[in-house]
């Protein structure tokens, strides 16, 4: 039997897919700039881009991928570009491309991003693409009818975070791992076919410290919305992969 295409990398909020022996380092959510939010109400944070692009590069450098594919929301703001988002993001996937070529699903924080980005930096659909049997996007729209063949979604958007009261394991990320009724997503599947969910740790760490969670009361993934009532089996991993929950305890996490 091969080994899974995919490999979650411990303690890493990113995951390793492999499809006919090319390798994908797939991460999402780095949210460069949102330092910047804070800013304006006169509160200083130091901006943490350095520090993901130093440990981008390290596992680029470790598991040699043949490409980085980020799932979108690769900058703060919405529909403009700051000043710190001019200055940060350029200079981040120049120092990236040295090592691996890159490829982009957008994400809805994704507007005005592309005077941002060198051009060797490919931008696929937001709505997703394949590789393989595994669709990858960021999560806030419906998947494209071209992904109907996917046995596996991953995708960004929620920023996984533990939250249940009275928990030592409050604000803590984690990855959410389920199965779930495919033809919630591709009404052409059959009621018997499942489709498995990966929904990966925001890149960016800072962002389980500071409020910026799925935990809101209403889930923001169309995907996610359509197919948890069908839901039944399910791991929640924290980034050293200890498994902390299963499908009774999403709540906590979405």
């Amino acid at each position: 039997m091969p080994p899974p295409p995919i490999k979650l990398l411990h303690p890493h909020p990113a995951l390793l897919l492999t499809e006919q022996e090319r390798r994908y380092l797939v991460a999402t959510d780095l949210h460069i700039g949102f330092e910047g939010m804070f800013t304006a109400s006169g509160i200083r944070i130091e901006s943490n881009t350095s520090q993901m692009t130093q440990e981008l590069t390290e596992l680029i450098q470790t598991h040699q991928p043949d490409r980085l594919i980020i799932l979108g929301d690769v900058k703060h703001s919405i529909d403009n570009i700051t000043t710190q988002e001019w200055r940060e993001i350029p200079k981040f996937f120049e120092t990236i491309l040295r090592h691996v070529p890159i490829t982009i699903t957008p994400g809805n924080h994704d507007g005005a991003l592309t005077p941002l980005l060198p051009r060797a930096v490919k931008q696929a659909s937001k709505y997703g693409l394949l590789i393989g049997e595994t669709a990858l996007l960021h999560g806030h729209t419906q998947p494209s009818k071209r992904l109907t063949k996917a046995r596996r979604i991953v995708m960004g958007h929620l920023h996984p975070t533990y939250s249940r009261h009275g928990s030592p394991l409050s604000g803590t990320q984690v990855w959410l791992l389920a199965k779930a009724k495919k033809n919630q997503i591709f009404p052409a599947a059959s009621e018997k076919e499942q489709i498995e969910l990966y929904v990966e740790p925001s890149f960016n760490r800072e962002l389980s410290h500071t409020g910026f969670t799925a935990h809101k009361g209403r889930i923001i993934s169309p995907i996610i919305r359509r197919t948890l009532p069908t839901i039944q089996e399910a791991a929640i991993l924290t980034l050293q992969g200890d498994i902390i929950g299963n499908a009774e305890a999403i709540p906590y996490v979405i």
